[in-house]
């Protein structure tokens, strides 16, 4: 048995290099999940010393990496390499088709299912018994149920799913909300007036959260996340069809930071069976966090 043959008995180990942190932690919480080892690096030099020092399975590798490409990582790898290489680029980006350790190419905006389909069409999975356990654990939160409650509802919205909304001022994510009422119950985390929210929900069970810059009674601050998260996990732990609703993530970036903002998103969504709905202004992220939004969640667009 060979040296590689033997590792795959082990844990198996993976090297993320990507100069945003927030997918680093998604892609590493992906992998962990299955049993994975993982380090990350936002660094092309400190990825090439790890190729020794971790001595990784799979590479997964963003094509740019603080504006630079990422490619001589490639050329830096001694012959016989057998690691495993993901791509992660942008599309009409010129990507190396002779390199024999690369096996997939992923194009940004990605969703995580993407990577797995590459690790599970490579040789560094066993069987399609183990594949399938990871698509059904990690996905059994964004994957469409067998269920018959699961069946559409009006805007073709699924429980299991989470969606992101581009809009103006929140109103779509409400009526994506609207369509869930039937066998779900709302969290609706609003940055606006509680009062508002209430009434346009009057008559169902619903639980609204007010937040506000600054200390206000009846309303939570925006800088306490780990509060919000603890309100939010209790909800989803207390309900069998939890559906949670942030009406506008703008304000909660503006105080806390994007990447911060997106690392709560995706522990909502990886918690438990649960949708969550976001709004967001058209043109407020920055293309790095686009990608992120968009390897968690769908966009909703209305036809």
């Amino acid at each position: 048995m060979d040296h590689y043959s033997s590792r795959r008995e082990n844990r198996m180990k993976a090297l993320i290099v990507d100069d945003n942190i927030a997918i680093q932690e998604i892609l590493s919480e992906i992998l962990v999940s299955e049993g994975w080892t993982t380090e990350q690096t936002g660094d092309v030099d400190d990825a090439i010393s790890k190729l020794e020092s971790f001595r990784p399975d799979l590479l997964i590798l963003d094509s740019k990496v603080n504006g630079l490409n990422s490619f001589r990582i490639l050329d830096e790898m001694e012959d016989g390499n057998k690691v495993r290489v993901i791509i992660i680029s942008r599309s009409k980006e010129t990507i190396p088709d002779d390199n024999p350790n690369v096996i997939g190419v992923v194009t940004k905006p990605f969703k995580s299912s993407d990577i797995l389909s590459c690790i599970r069409e490579s040789d560094l999975v066993d069987s399609d018994k183990n594949a399938k356990g990871m698509i059904h654990r990690f996905f059994g939160n964004n994957q469409q149920s067998n269920d018959a409650g699961d069946a559409p509802f009006e805007h073709d919205v699924k429980f299991g799913h989470s969606y992101y909304v581009i809009e103006e001022e929140p109103d779509m994510v409400y009526e994506l909300g609207m369509s869930l009422l039937k066998t779900c119950r709302l969290m609706i985390i609003t940055a606006g007036r509680t009062k508002a929210v209430n009434d346009r929900f009057k008559g169902y069970d619903t639980k609204v959260i007010g937040l506000s810059t600054k200390a206000k009674v009846g309303y939570l601050e925006m800088s306490k996340l780990g509060t919000l998260m603890n309100m939010v996990m209790s909800f989803i732990e207390e309900n069998d069809r939890p559906v949670v609703i942030i009406d506008s993530i703008v304000q909660l970036i503006g105080v806390n930071g994007a990447n911060t903002v997106m690392t709560m998103l995706h522990q909502i969504i990886s918690s438990s069976k649960v949708t969550l709905i976001v709004s967001i202004e058209e043109n407020y992220l920055s293309e790095k966090d686009v990608d992120v939004l968009s390897s968690m969640m769908e966009q909703y667009v209305l036809e």
